[in-house]
């Protein structure tokens, strides 16, 4: 051959590697020697290059043919044997599919809350600006306008600085009046954040102003809902509060707040009204390309020190920090508690690949006599992997196929149990990124627990002959007991992590709330300023109103507060004994502060430990406060008997204390009661109240008299937000209750897996040691100690494992200590406990096994033998 067609055919026997094997084998030689001749016979470079394009042509056309013909082939032969076990295939399908349906639906949780691009243009560029006061314990509030004008002055780390306040309307005109969650928003807001309007267009600069504000932009869902969808709408003109605004544009319904506001009003600050104290914006930035957080808040932090310096009596003490958006609108528990679930829920995946690694190497056992006669026959070793592997491929698809329907049978359950105001779960769908995740999962799993199996039942059936089929073995499998002791280490990691929830949801469900929340029923009334301008006109409102309520049928009580509890709101304001204003100097001289009518503390349960309640009598001339137990501790430590006490606020204003109540939990169940002042409803009102009503009977039956009563006074006037206590009170603890019930069915789980595999790793020693154990009973050994020896090994296995996860536990404790109430993440008691009750169930799973151990007739094992 000459010397420059040698490379011609070495590349032609290159290409036939894109054949199966076994057509390599078969055809192989012939097709190098046709090649060959062809290539040796052309006579000019031309006729060679086309030789080997028809041979390049040919091959890329019928090699992947070939490929998938020994694939169907595979495939039906993986098809035929599974269902010839059908215990052993029914049992991993399931297995596979309770894991990954598991991990599916909290990697869909992940994905919709944390993975999932926010709808805003570059939103890793975004940034909240929340301001802090170290010394008083504020590390997250709200901006007053005046420095948010001034940031928007003076920083140089951002491209723009944005705002926004909450507020609720009262949508009039076209149809009956209704309640809508507003957002009043600096013009600048929407282009920062890089939302197009579906319609018309965002706010102008110069309605941003003063006088200039009868604009607004509404959302689609609030277009399609309330205004039937009509693309006419901008242009129009609506009546919010009583006034007139005319749409000039329609937004996207979801804007990727947890706040889902349905209207948008410009912000239009006074300045020359707004005062440096008054803290009530949240602040959004863009920072300026090339720019890191470090930089910026490095210029932010230069900014704030110079308002310090020119507005001591406002601003001394105050600093600003920066957070990305997407942490602020998940929030650090809600980030937190995810990653704890993906991890826990990825530890499941790994005992059930553990779990069905152990299943297919019994399985291995079996067929070992069927993996010789394919490879006496002339079958590869390579040719026997891959047939295993496919069947472990099949295992997998059906496997990730069913847990692909429980996912999304799940997944439609857990929006349901998911809490009110959870951010971003409209976006919790089964979409493109969590398929091509459940396709990556499932082609991991089957190499998890398949490619080992099937490399040691190809190797040892290489090993092995027709003859051979065993007459005595240790019954040890190192691979096996690996597995095991792992599923134990996991299973432990899961048990010990949920039992430290449980623990904690049961502290939080235990603690106190300082109120009664049974047969309470609550509701919104936003009173709009056009229709109601000063106090004395929203006094005159609520006192027609109350005792209209308190007329009702069933109605025991009735008051009214500025605050829902259990909501989370709090508003704080420093605060000091004695005759002297107070100065906001250290965090003792904070207090959080409400606003209520008389009747509100009876009806809500409140314990009265001094003094009296509010009563219809006092007048704001008297100034009458009541305060809370803790903050009575707060400011008279030494036990002076608060009553007739003069308190002074940081605004100067001062108060007699007329009474000392229970602390109450406002925030929340897992956070400590805050020191709480109670102002009376004359000395200030909010535009948005609460009415609690305190019923006979079933509070929600009260809904409709409750709404006609405000009807009677005001007929445009609705109510909202209407529940019962109990509901928000069950509602401050869903997402604990949730999590742990997610991290209880993962534990419950990896525990049977577990179990499983101890029980499994026993059952198979005491089959593969058939002929030793009745050996050792023919020679006098007891029941007992047949038993013993048999549980010794499976024993010894789960409390290595058990060593092992008790130990990972320990050490991975400290990430769930942000989401434990009054438990620590080592706390010793849950540990031995736990600990304790998984070696039981590990010493019961080897139980089962040994039983029948000690059942085996020696005289039939021997002679079988």
């Amino acid at each position: 051959m000459p010397t420059n067609q040698k490379p011609g055919n070495a590349l032609f026997r290159g290409l036939l590697w894109l054949y199966p094997a076994e057509f390599r084998d078969e055809y192989g030689r012939e097709m190098s020697m046709v090649f060959s001749d062809r290539y040796c016979s052309a006579s000019t470079a031309g006729e060679r290059l086309r030789v080997w394009f028809e041979a390049l042509t040919g091959v890329l056309m019928e090699a992947p043919r070939e490929q998938l013909a020994a694939l169907n082939q595979d495939v039906r032969y993986a098809l035929r044997t599974l269902r010839k076990t059908p215990s052993f295939s029914l049992t991993a399908v399931l297995t596979l599919a309770l894991a990954i349906g598991a991990t599916t639906v909290i990697f869909s949780l992940l994905h919709a809350m944390l993975l999932r691009p926010l709808p805003f243009q570059n939103p890793e560029q975004i940034v909240r600006i929340l301001s802090t006061y170290e010394k008083l314990g504020i590390t997250s509030f709200t901006a007053s306008v005046p420095d948010f004008v001034s940031w928007q002055q003076r920083t140089r780390g951002f491209t723009q600085v944005g705002g926004f306040t909450s507020r609720a309307v009262i949508l009039t005109g076209d149809g009956q009046p209704e309640h809508a969650e507003a957002a009043a928003i600096s013009a600048n807001l929407v282009p920062m954040l890089g939302i197009q309007p579906l319609l018309g267009r965002a706010f102008l600069p110069e309605e941003d102003k003063p006088r200039h504000t009868q604009v607004a932009m509404i959302s689609k869902g609030l277009l399609d809902r309330r205004y039937g969808g009509d693309a006419s709408i901008v242009g129009r003109t609506i009546r919010v509060d009583g006034q007139a605004r005319t749409v000039v544009g329609v937004l996207p319904q979801q804007m990727g707040f947890s706040s889902k506001p349905e209207l948008w009003l410009p912000l239009a600050p006074d300045l020359a009204k707004e005062n440096r104290s008054n803290h009530y914006l949240t602040v959004l930035a863009r920072l300026k390309p090339g720019v890191g957080l470090s930089e910026a808040q490095a210029d932010l932090n230069r900014v704030c020190a110079e308002l310090g310096r020119e507005f001591p009596g406002s601003n001394d003490g105050w600093a600003a920090r920066m957070v990305p958006v997407l942490d602020w609108i998940v929030g650090s528990k809600l980030k937190t508690s995810l990653w704890v679930l993906i991890s826990a829920v990825g530890l499941l995946l790994l005992v059930a690949c553990a779990n069905i690694a152990n299943l297919l190497l019994t399985r291995a056992s079996a067929r070992q006599e069927e993996m010789s006669v394919r490879l006496a026959l002339g079958a590869s070793r390579v040719r026997l992997l891959r047939q295993l592997l496919t069947e472990n491929i099949v295992l997998a698809v059906c496997g990730g196929g069913a847990g692909l329907v429980l996912a999304a049978v799940g997944l439609a359950g857990l929006q349901k149990l998911l809490p009110a105001g959870t951010p971003r779960v409209e976006t919790l769908t089964l979409e493109s990124p969590v398929l091509l995740f459940v396709s990556a999962v499932t082609l991991a799993t089957s190499v998890l627990f398949g490619f080992a199996p099937a490399w040691l039942v190809s190797r040892s059936a290489l090993n092995s002959t027709l003859r051979q089929t065993g007459r005595t073995h240790s019954g040890r499998n190192p691979l096996r007991q690996s597995l095991v002791v792992v599923q134990m280490a996991m299973a432990t990691v899961l048990v010990i992590g949920t039992a430290l929830l449980l623990q904690s949801l049961a502290r939080l469900q235990d603690s106190e709330l300082g109120f009664r929340p049974d047969h309470v029923l609550v509701a919104s009334v936003s009173l709009p300023e056009s229709k109601y301008p000063t106090l004395d006109h929203a006094a005159a409102f609520y006192r027609r109103l109350l005792p209209e309520v308190q007329a009702l049928p069933g109605v025991t009580s009735t008051g009214m507060t500025s605050m829902t509890p259990m909501s989370g709101d709090d508003t704080s304001m420093s605060v000091a004994e004695g005759p002297g204003p107070a100065q906001p100097q250290e965090k003792g001289r904070q207090a959080s502060w409400r606003i209520i009518s008389p009747g509100t503390m009876e009806t809500m349960g409140v314990k009265l430990l001094r003094g009296r309640f509010f009563s219809e009598s006092d007048r704001f001339e008297q100034r009458p406060m009541v305060i809370s137990e803790g903050l009575a501790r707060r400011l008279w430590p030494e036990g002076t008997d608060p009553l007739q006490q003069q308190v002074h606020l940081g605004n100067g204003q001062m108060f007699n204390i007329v009474g000392v109540v229970a602390d109450v939990r406002h925030k929340g169940r897992g956070e400590d009661p805050p020191p709480t002042m109670y102002m009376h409803s004359a000395w200030s009102l909010w535009p948005t109240m609460v009415l609690m009503v305190r019923t006979s009977g079933d509070p929600l039956a009260m809904a409709g008299p409750l709404r006609a009563a405000v009807r009677k006074i005001d007929p445009d006037q609705p109510l909202f937000a209407i529940r019962t206590m109990s509901d928000l009170v069950a509602a401050d603890a869903a997402q604990p209750r949730l999590r742990t019930g997610l991290m209880a069915a993962f534990a419950v789980l990896a525990l049977i897996l577990g179990a499983l595999g101890v029980s499994g790793v026993v059952a198979y020693g005491v089959a593969r040691r058939t002929r030793e154990l009745a050996l050792r009973m023919a020679l006098g050994a007891t029941p007992g100690q047949v038993q013993g020896n048999v549980m010794s090994s499976g024993a010894l296995l789960a409390m290595l494992g058990l060593a092992v996860g008790l130990a990972a536990a320990l050490g991975l404790g400290r990430f769930l200590s942000s989401l434990l109430y009054q438990v620590q993440p080592n706390d010793p008691v849950t540990f031995s406990t736990i600990g304790a009750t998984l070696l039981v169930v590990s010493l019961l799973a080897c139980w089962v096994p040994a039983r029948r151990a000690v059942r085996i007739d020696p005289a039939t094992s021997l002679r079988n033998e």
